[in-house]
């Protein structure tokens, strides 16, 4: 209740700012009134003029007669600070029209001032209705050399047809201005131009009661006199004998003679309650009834101002959201002036701090704290500080809480650690270093008043200014000590949300700093928990970016899915900015990327280039980049990397050591991947140099892992493998995903080296890390190594089941086909049998309706399977059908074959033709053939091979398909190949003396032509010296009975010749 009664008074207090003065007997200036409307299709208008001009009467009279919709907004001294007018105005902007709050001036925009002006504009004009006036009254009040006049330069230049800006001032326009006004988009009315007509004149005086009697002589002597000045003509007319006897002329009179106006006719004549009542709220910029009856005790205030305000005594009245009075600025300083002269010292001063402290009350905080300060009560601003700076800091309004810590006196600031804890808190995000030095100051006081929340807090914003700077992160050493000991201690945080941003702290600063430190995982497990608690959103996700960003690293992505089904319901609060939804998004890009998510990590830098774009939030531009960068790269997208890799260099602060190593990281990873070495390793070097010069560990480790790569890459697998085994050791209980991508890239440094004994144990290590934590991506993807890795487990029966997993997950395809065990999505076996396997499992066929499709994958593979002519199809499958039906007919069935292969990409098709897809589809009868090839080409048999390729042969090429023309010329050439090289395999095995695998060689080579004579033969001779002379002599008669019934031949006379020696020696 009392936060939300707190939320209602500040709402409160800033509706005066920007509620339209209520206006009393006014005389509507009808040729003033034209004016404006003429002038309203114009951007701008300034009405200028000396106090008392009636500049703020025009402007809400006219609004008022010409029921025009508005937004008011009055200026005062405060609004020096952007943020704050900014701020002020999207409140004004909240109750005048529903919808998403306009934004907050934080330290993000500041970079691109200019661009969020104009966005913030063109959300507040787009919510007024057309015809819709802003003004901006009392204009003067902002400091000459103020930012804000740059500002209004960037509105007025967007201001939409159909909306006009009314600004009120006692000077003329800025010169930011200029501009502006040459090209006639903003036109003033000044002093001349607000003068008071005798007609006017007239109406006035018949309003006043005091003058009503006066005749036209009477009145035109009181104007001319007045020299049409609408305050003096109106004074004159009260008080035409006191004012003549003074000898005002035809200019405002100094303030001087004002004061002396005040003095005499109004302060002099008004009754003492009436006296005591001025003098007791000169101090209140603006007051209501409630406040006025608690400062002067007078139980009838309400009635006195009522009367005064009838009387036009200097004082206007606003009624939203109640009724508010306010001084005349002159008055009110002839008031203030009075109140030091009537009151002796200590009385003036206790009745500054009341008024202040009634202020404070009613939420005016600005105000209270500049009379705090006025009054020297020292104790009661340095509180004010204490208690606002943390709303001001959220509202972006931290260079108003510098401003105040900044008129506090040095012994203050000595005594008060907070003091310096606040000024620090202020210039975390846009001054580090500054904040360090506050902060530094603030600890030291906090230590010695052992105040162990005040030393937790300002540890955590001093590990925030390394993180926010992102260029060294060695000195967290200290900071964490600090803290760790601090939380050992047990600290009594008064709320989840301090606590929450304490910790979180703590583990970015473990994160980047000391990932292998034990408290990482118990402290990211309280932050955590601390997620569930209730935590303002912005501060909910800012500790789970964090808390992202360490489960990603660490490789415990069931916190990580956690941590993001936690916060996805609050994506949608309106209270989060544009660049948390940005830092979000980056952090679920990375998650998706080590969850080899593709898709959705780019939507995710979709979605987070599109806010940064909308909202100007140009810095963090290169974050996005090298995150795509990264993601690209990790799926081996060359192109896309290529294209980014330019613009991010372009892109990126120099002053920002990290951005820097990450960005050499990523182009030293897009070399290695494009062959380009020597690029690779220079810039591999330079993320080293930075990631080690800024003392971020756990960047390191991604610029070691890629330096790793590199010198595998460049056969020196030695130094991989001491890259690599630094990486372990960090790896030790800090990241299960850094221990299973060590162990892989020691394992392939082994086998690269040719110690295939040390390579094997690293790899199903590595593997049963994968296996365990289900993991499909790496800190670093190095597709080249995983892909030969992965193809040796699957050789050597290496967790087999998460093997395929992960292969069909990244989408990975060998750059040979010789790999069987290979997870193909499409498998094709022709030798011998026809059967397709999709996915692991073999198609069953169903009838007519798959006969054709699948006589279309045989005709392809039988044509050779790459850039077959689609007219040759065609011909071959409907030769009884005319050209354009039968190609009508192919693309149908091609259509119906890739449905049933389920892989739309394994048949391409190409200036008309068609091709299997090399990295969808495997091909028995390929391997064969390009197995037999390489034998052939061989100078000696390469036994090594002989077993594998007489395996891959169980048959001749479509063995069903006896009666089709277009399979026999590959049946044929396949069947020569095989038969050569059994002959091949069988003769050196012979040499070796080695008969019993020649004769299971001849036998095999029998069994596809069991009319091959020399076969027959050799098995014989085989079968014979293995000391099986009956075998030998069964092989004799299986030949002759094949020939004579087959050929109607005997067998050869060395055939013969070698039964009759097997005879003769066998006795």
């Amino acid at each position: 209740m009392h936060e939300e009664a707190g939320d209602v008074m500040e709402f409160a207090a800033g509706m005066a700012k920007v509620t339209r003065p209520r206006l009393y007997r006014t005389v509507p200036r009808d040729h003033l009134f034209h004016r404006l409307d003429e002038l309203g299709e114009r951007k701008g208008i300034w009405i200028t003029g000396p106090p008392g001009a009636g500049k703020t009467t025009l402007a809400s009279s006219y609004l008022e007669h010409r029921q025009v919709p508005a937004l008011w907004y009055h200026m005062d001294s405060g609004d020096s600070d952007p943020a704050s007018f900014f701020f002020y105005l999207s409140m004004a902007c909240q109750a005048l029209a529903a919808g998403e709050p306009l934004p907050l001036l934080n330290p993000e925009y500041l970079p691109d001032l200019p661009g969020f002006t104009r966005r913030f504009f063109r959300q507040l004009y787009a919510r007024l209705h057309k015809g819709s006036v802003l003004v901006l009254d009392n204009y003067h009040m902002v400091p000459p050399a103020s930012v804000l006049h740059t500002i209004v330069q960037d509105a007025l230049q967007d201001v939409p047809e159909g909306i006009c800006v009314i600004i009120t001032s006692r000077t003329e326009p800025p010169p930011a201005l200029s501009r502006l006004r040459l090209t006639h988009a903003i036109v003033c009315l000044d002093a001349d131009d607000l003068r008071i007509s005798f007609d006017e004149a007239c109406r006035i005086a018949r309003l006043e009661e005091r003058s009503a009697r006066l005749d036209e002589d009477e009145i035109r002597t009181v104007w001319e006199s007045s020299g049409g000045w609408a305050v003096g003509f109106v004074l004159m007319l009260e008080h035409h004998s006191a004012i003549a006897r003074q000898g005002w002329g035809a200019v405002p009179p100094s303030r001087d003679l004002l004061f002396d106006y005040f003095a005499v006719e109004i302060f002099g004549a008004a009754s003492p309650d009436v006296r005591h009542l001025l003098l007791r709220t000169a101090f209140l910029p603006m007051f209501t009834v409630p406040m006025a009856e608690a400062i002067s005790g007078d139980l009838e205030a309400g009635q006195r101002l009522g009367e005064l305000y009838r009387l036009r005594y200097f004082i206007d009245r606003r009624d939203e959201p109640e009724t508010t009075y306010q001084y005349h600025a002159l008055f009110r300083e002839f008031l203030n002036a009075r109140a030091r002269e009537y009151l002796q010292p200590p009385e003036y001063l206790l009745l500054q701090r009341r008024s202040a402290r009634l202020l404070e009350i009613g939420n005016h905080t600005e105000q209270a704290f500049f009379l705090y300060v006025a009054s020297e009560d020292w104790e009661a601003a340095g509180r004010m500080v204490r208690q606002q700076a943390p709303e001001l800091i959220r509202q972006g309004r931290w260079q108003t809480a510098k401003r105040w810590i900044g008129m506090l006196p040095p012994a203050l600031l000595e005594a008060d650690p907070w003091l310096p804890f606040w000024d620090g808190a202020c210039d975390v995000v846009t001054a580090p270093a500054h904040a360090r030095a506050a902060l530094e100051k603030a600890h030291a006081g906090l230590v010695a008043n052992h105040d162990l929340l005040g030393q937790v807090m300002a540890a955590a914003l001093m590990m925030e200014t390394y993180y926010f700077e992102w260029t060294t992160f060695a000195p967290l050493d200290r900071w964490i000590d600090l803290q760790s000991k601090l939380f050992e201690e047990g600290v009594p945080f008064p709320s989840p949300a301090i606590e929450l941003r304490a910790r979180s702290a703590l583990v970015a600063a473990l994160l980047y700093r000391q990932p292998q430190n034990w408290l990482l995982r118990p402290e990211s497990g309280r932050a955590l928990a601390l997620l569930e608690a209730d935590v303002p959103v912005a501060a909910r996700l800012t500790a789970g970016i964090i808390l992202l960003n360490c489960y990603c690293f660490r490789g415990d992505f069931d916190c990580a899915e956690r941590v993001i089904g936690l916060l996805r319901p609050d994506l949608a609060d309106r209270e989060l900015t544009p660049l948390n939804r940005v830092w979000w998004l980056i952090a679920v890009a990375y998650y998706h990327m080590l969850r080899a998510e593709h898709d959705a990590g780019a939507d995710a830098l979709d979605r987070a280039e599109a806010i940064a774009c909308e909202h100007g939030l140009n810095f963090i531009r290169p974050t996005v980049l090298t995150q795509r960068a990264f993601l690209a790269l990790s799926f081996g997208d060359l192109g896309c990397a290529g294209a980014l890799l330019p613009r991010l260099k372009c892109a990126i602060d120099s002053t920002r050591r990290m951005d820097l190593a990450l960005y050499h990281s990523a182009q030293s990873w897009y070399e290695l991947q494009s062959g380009e070495l020597t690029a690779a390793v220079k810039h591999g070097q330079a993320a080293v140099e930075g990631a080690f010069a800024a003392g971020a560990v756990s960047i390191q480790t991604y610029c070691l892992l890629g330096r790793a790569q590199l010198m595998l890459e460049l056969g020196d697998a030695a130094a991989a493998q001491a890259s690599v085994r630094t990486l372990r050791l960090r790896a030790d209980g800090s990241s299960r995903l850094l221990e299973f991508d060590a162990l892989l890239t020691e394992a392939y440094a082994a086998f690269q080296s040719g110690d295939p004994a040390a390579g094997l144990p690293l790899l199903k290590a590595g593997l049963a890390v994968g296996r365990e934590q289900n993991y499909v991506g790496s800190l670093r993807w190095y597709p080249k190594m995983m892909v030969w890795l992965l193809s040796h487990a699957l050789q050597e029966g290496i967790e087999v089941d998460y093997v395929r997993q992960l292969i069909r997950v990244r989408g990975l395809y060998p750059d040979t086909p010789e790999i069987e065990q290979w997870p193909w999505p499409v498998k094709l076996y022709l030798l011998g049998r026809f059967s397709v396997v999709i996915d692991g499992s073999p198609l069953k066929t169903t009838g007519k309706a798959q006969a054709k499709p699948l006589e279309l994958l045989k005709a392809l593979v039988a044509n050779g399977g790459r850039e077959v002519a689609a007219a040759t199809l065609a011909a071959q499958l409907w030769p009884d059908m005319e050209g354009d039906a039968a190609q009508s007919t192919l693309n149908t069935t091609l259509y119906r074959l890739r449905k049933l292969l389920r892989q739309d990409d394994a048949i391409t098709v190409q200036q008309a033709k068609l091709s299997l897809n090399p990295a969808k589809v495997w091909v028995d009868a390929w391997l064969f053939e390009r197995l037999g090839n390489r034998l052939q080409r061989a100078e000696e048999p390469r036994l090594d091979d002989a077993t594998r390729f007489l395996r891959l042969y169980v048959g001749n090429f479509l063995p069903q398909d006896t009666d089709t023309p277009w399979v026999v010329p590959m049946r044929e050439r396949l069947r020569s190949k095989y038969l050569r090289q059994v002959l091949k395999f069988g003769c050196a095995w012979e040499d070796a003396g080695d008969w019993s695998r020649a004769a299971e060689a001849y036998q095999h080579g029998i069994e596809v032509d069991n009319l091959a004579e020399e076969l027959y033969r050799r098995l014989m001779q085989c079968e014979y010296r293995r000391g099986r002379a009956a075998a030998a002599l069964e092989a004799y008669r299986r030949c002759r009975h094949m020939l004579s019934v087959l050929l109607g031949i005997r067998p050869s006379a060395e055939t013969e010749a070698a039964y009759r020696t097997i005879v003769s020696d066998s006795g």
